[in-house]
């Protein structure tokens, strides 16, 4: 009996003694991408998301380097990690609320594709003149928007009002030359816009 414990002492010190050990990432909030910063190159590479444990062999930085954690809402926030032998690194961060909340692209995004489903859901509702009051002041602020173009047409079209449809629609195609849906919804309906 004492051998056997012996044994299994001697095989668990070899098993850790051999292990390349493991750092194990975690943030607060859960959820945020975690990226390892080359030291050489000053590039990130995306690890996974937290909590994650990660192979300290995988990282192969023989250097201090950079754990960056980022989440939309949230500041961006590094960690220098300095290698060391021991078989567990444990790295948590606490993140802090972002003041500005979401990126102002992402809210200029979110933003737009509000307006544009409100818009789309009026179509529906046969409200076309409303639809188009409402696209116009889309198009006032971003006159790059095509599927607001594209709606327009359609809204005009609906009244059967082709004249003003074909000038959304080539406004459309100017900005989106390829854009499949218009080309196929034209070609089905046999419509030219010349």
């Amino acid at each position: 009996m004492k051998c056997s414990v012996i044994f299994i002492a001697v095989i668990l010190f070899f098993v850790s003694g051999c292990s390349t050990g493991r750092y194990v990432f975690s943030s607060n909030p859960d959820g945020a991408s975690i990226y390892f910063r080359d030291p050489q190159t000053n590039k990130k590479f995306l690890l996974g998301s937290s909590p994650l444990e990660y192979s300290k062999s995988s990282l192969d930085s023989k250097k201090a380097f950079l754990v960056v954690f980022e989440k939309q809402g949230y500041l961006p926030t590094s960690v220098p990690i300095a290698p060391t032998d021991e078989i567990l690194t444990t790295v948590n961060v606490n993140m802090e609320v972002n003041p500005n909340g979401l990126s102002d692209a992402s809210s200029t995004i979110n933003g737009l594709v509000g307006q544009l489903f409100r818009t789309q859901k009026l179509i529906y509702q046969k409200q076309y003149k409303t639809a188009i009051l409402e696209l116009d002041r889309i198009l006032e602020e971003k006159p790059w928007v095509t599927q607001a173009h594209i709606m327009k047409g359609t809204s005009y079209y609906l009244m059967n009002e082709m004249q003003s449809a074909i000038e959304s629609w080539k406004k459309a195609l100017t900005l989106d030359p390829k854009n499949h849906e218009l080309t196929k919804f034209l070609a089905d309906k046999n419509i030219n816009l010349e």
